[in-house]
């Protein structure tokens, strides 16, 4: 296992329970944890149920994250249930490549993408951020 997938086990299962955690605040947690980086807070988006939608329309392209197309540990992955990514999680680099996220009604899971995409999840984009490159 690796120091990643042994910080994110303990939180599997931990409830999705916005606005004081959510898939954002579970990024945040495990880049604290795992790399001493502080990610920022975001506020909340009006009409959207999670904080999520910024990572895709702000975060990405705020230079703090490169986009890449292989992702390797750590690496954020934002994906949606629409065309375009509006939630967060992490890549673990663990039995061909994990997704660990937390979201509505599950919380904190991990699977690999074709299963995330069986249940509606695609538009996956990796990026990495500029303290991890």
């Amino acid at each position: 296992m690796s120091d990643l997938a042994a910080i994110v086990a303990p939180l599997v299962g931990r409830p999705w329970e916005p606005p004081a955690f959510d898939c954002w605040e579970f990024l945040r947690l495990v880049y604290r944890q795992a790399y001493g980086i502080e990610l920022h807070e975001l506020g909340h988006v009006a009409g959207d149920t999670a904080r999520d939608v910024p990572f895709a329309y702000t975060e990405a392209g705020s230079g703090r994250w490169c986009p890449v197309s292989i992702p390797r540990d750590g690496d954020a992955v934002a994906m949606g249930r629409r065309a375009r990514p509006h939630h967060v999680g992490v890549w673990l680099a663990t039995d061909g490549g994990l997704v660990a996220h937390c979201a509505e009604p599950l919380g904190v899971t991990v699977a690999p993408i074709r299963a995330l995409a069986v249940v509606g999840w695609g538009s996956f984009k990796f990026y990495r951020h500029r303290d991890r490159a």
